[in-house]
């Protein structure tokens, strides 16, 4: 469990340097389409950059709470990995899915990513509430494409959020988590029972 706070630990570490940092962050860390595939760690980096210090705040305090939810299905190699492959899905999904996107920042498709694979973790291991969970973010990620834009968010963070980070990171969890069942030769069927 306490090597498990290690890759939180260096992640809060990490978003706070990127935020004490910039310009210098923003100019060589954020995902920018002009500088894409070219600066691949753009990819990954720019799950650390924020906006502002709403922002950072509101991401950090979300990492934490998901770690809090989630910690019994945590390791450390299973945390560091998930952080790093769904920022890295996020990022890639964005670049190849959505080519208006010219910037983007933040780790909340990322934290997207760990609730879904967190909430997946539930069910498979019979926890009350998993499925609510599931069906919650669900409908979270619907509103999100299909509702009214964020606006109170847009205005805290100083930008527009990107809900297609989101849905790519929620994918991203959902994937990790039925790829490491298969890596592991588990069964794949989640049932409610």
């Amino acid at each position: 469990m306490r090597t498990c706070l290690l890759p939180l630990g260096i992640t809060l570490a990490l978003m706070g340097l990127t935020h004490a940092f910039q310009p210098w962050s923003e100019h060589w860390l954020i995902f920018y389409r002009p500088e894409l595939p070219a600066q691949v760690w753009r990819f990954l980096t720019a799950s650390l950059c924020h906006t502002n210090t709403n922002h950072l705040l509101v991401n950090s305090l979300g990492l934490v709470i998901i770690w809090l939810l989630f910690k019994r299905h945590f390791n450390w190699l299973n945390l560091t990995s998930l952080l790093i492959l769904t920022s890295l899905a996020v990022g890639l999904t964005l670049w190849l899915f959505d080519p208006d996107v010219v910037w983007y920042v933040g780790l909340s498709g990322t934290l997207h990513g760990l609730f879904c694979y967190g909430a997946c973790k539930d069910v498979e291991c019979k926890i009350r509430f998993g499925w609510l969970l599931c069906i919650g973010v669900a409908i979270k990620l619907a509103l999100e494409q299909w509702g009214p834009p964020q606006q109170a968010m847009a205005e805290m963070i100083d930008a527009n959020v990107l809900v297609n980070a989101h849905l790519y990171g929620a994918i991203a969890g959902v994937a990790y988590y039925f790829g490491m069942r298969y890596l592991t030769g588990q069964k794949t069927k989640l049932s409610p029972d």
